[in-house]
């Protein structure tokens, strides 16, 4: 046999691979597409549902600051004050000038909010301000500045604090019905449970602890007894009480072994509370 026999044999031989049109082609290329693109969002989902409630806050309040304040900045001067207007009555966010004399009541804010700023100046710049309270009026107050010239973005209260779930509505209903007794007579107990079992759901400490420190508590019981909350203690490390609130360090480090240095003490349990007489 001749080489250009066998050459032609071989040839006969290789498998012949059908064609794939181009219409085939383009929808295999569109659904590995789709496919990427519906994969990307459900990570970016799944970040953000991850992420803590007040990052993705902030991340949502910073969204509405810089687009508020394109829109200032590219409408016709003229225009100006109808596109505030606009977002007063239709989005409910409110633009006012921040001026020197402004009375912002920190007391107001909590630490919900206070928890916010940290982060808004992260995306916002490090002048920005967050406040609860303003010349008397409730709202979440977020200073922004557009040319030099500084402004307050205002939010319904309620449209952020619903952000944060159950757990805040039902710190509003323990704080109403704690309404009229004083701070220094309340000492709130946190714990885990004492069943006698793992403790794998638990929630960190860390987690909740804003939700916590809103209670109107003199003074705060947490038990950490159990293993898996041992190293619960770091939480002080990064989170400040309130003024005037205290630890009981006894029942969260005592029986851990862990101590807490430079944490105030809760003082002796007060006298049973008693209401005043009627008239």
């Amino acid at each position: 046999m001749s080489p250009h026999t066998a050459d032609a044999a071989g040839a006969r031989a290789a498998p012949q691979w059908p064609r794939i049109s181009l219409f085939w082609r383009t929808f295999l290329l569109l659904a590995l597409l789709i496919g990427v693109s519906l994969g990307t969002t459900l990570g970016i989902a799944g970040l953000l549902d991850r992420a803590p409630p007040e990052q993705r806050l902030a991340w949502e309040i910073a969204s509405v600051v810089n687009l508020t304040r394109s829109a200032l900045v590219s409408a016709e001067p003229d225009r100006r004050l109808d596109l505030v207007e606009q977002l007063a009555h239709e989005e409910e966010v409110r633009v006012l000038p921040k001026e020197p004399e402004d009375r912002i009541d920190d007391d107001a804010t909590g630490p919900r909010l206070r928890a916010l700023q940290p982060r808004l100046r992260q995306l916002l710049g490090a002048g920005t301000h967050v406040a609860g309270r303003v010349n008397g009026i409730d709202g979440v107050w977020i200073s922004f500045e557009i040319d030099g010239d500084d402004y307050w973005l205002i939010l319904p209260r309620a449209r952020v604090e619903r952000q944060f779930g159950p757990g805040y509505a039902r710190s509003e209903a323990l704080n109403h019905a704690l309404a009229g007794i004083p701070e220094e007579q309340i000492r709130y107990h946190i714990c885990w449970g004492s069943w006698h079992g793992p403790h794998a759901e638990d929630v960190p400490i860390k987690d909740i602890i804003d939700l916590l420190l809103e209670v109107n508590a003199g003074a705060y019981v947490i038990e950490a007894a159990n293993v898996r909350h041992q190293h619960e203690y770091h939480v002080w490390e990064d989170v400040k009480l309130p003024e005037g609130k205290v630890l009981d360090r006894q029942a969260l480090f005592e029986q851990a072994g862990l101590p807490l240095k430079n944490a105030p003490v809760a003082p002796p349990p007060p006298a049973p509370f008693s209401p005043p007489e009627a008239a």
